[in-house]
């Protein structure tokens, strides 16, 4: 009787400890074939694992923005002269703008709306004879009357030169320009300064460019045979710039002093 009962005390026993025995420390029940392994991440070539969507520049291999005024012409651009400076025929936005003076002339002063304009090479190699080519394609010298119509409220400084305008031949022989030494002032005619056209030549031609040009644009009724005002001096009906009345309708004579 006695060993029955201590057989049924160590079985009893056996099962307890069983029972305390931790998870950890049984063995594993689930199927090995079950178990997901990892997948790999595929790396790029310079060892970054992020996507495709994250690694790169979104605005690397753009092209670059155009800069108005640095002297190059992008594509977008009608025009680029180095400068933002209104009025030398290319705007601050890189469009062309109508100018008085021609490529590569310094503009002293002007109103494209009036029609008139100071242009000065700085250079001073243009002999005054040929200040015509300062002003811009179509303009010419400005006459007496074309100034003093022109320029009420126009401020340009002169500084310690002229501006010069149309070339007159004088009296007793030769030529000489029309001449404002202050742009401002409404002075007479005249021929001051000397210069030298074809119908009436002078050796007085190429001595003084350190001045500038007195240039206004085209009258557009100019060559019709009948004198309009305010602009027009006289109106002959032809382009023949030799005779009595230039092609910008302007008297071949001078009326003021030195004429």
């Amino acid at each position: 009787m006695n060993r029955y009962l201590t057989l049924g005390a160590i079985l009893f026993a056996g099962a307890c400890f069983t029972d305390m025995v931790p998870d950890s420390d049984r063995g594993s029940t689930s199927d090995s074939s079950e178990v997901t392994p990892p997948v790999p991440v595929e790396a790029t070539s310079s060892g970054d694992t992020s996507s495709d969507e994250t690694s790169g520049d979104s605005t690397s291999g753009d092209d670059p923005q155009p800069i108005c005024g640095d002297g190059i012409q992008d594509p977008t651009e009608a025009c680029d002269d180095g400068n933002l400076e209104p009025g030398d025929g290319c705007d601050a936005s890189c469009q062309k703008e109508p100018r008085a003076c021609a490529g590569g002339i310094t503009t002293m002063g002007h109103d494209i709306e009036r029609g008139i304009g100071v242009c000065k090479d700085r250079s001073d190699a243009t002999c005054e004879q040929d200040f015509a080519d300062l002003c811009a394609s179509g303009w010419h010298l400005c006459s007496a009357t074309e100034h003093v119509r022109l320029n009420d409220g126009v401020i340009i400084d002169l500084g310690n030169i002229s501006a010069v305008g149309v070339i007159r031949c004088r009296s007793q022989g030769g030529s000489g320009h029309y001449t404002s030494h202050d742009f401002n002032v409404d002075g007479p005619d005249s021929c001051e300064i000397g210069s030298s056209r074809a119908d009436c030549p002078t050796n007085l031609g190429c001595n003084e460019g350190i001045h500038a040009a007195l240039c206004c644009a085209p009258i557009p009724t100019c060559g019709n045979g009948v004198v309009d005002d305010p602009l027009e001096e006289c109106d002959d009906g032809n382009g023949d710039d030799l005779d009595g009345c230039s092609n910008a309708c302007a008297n071949r004579f001078g009326s003021g002093p030195h004429c």
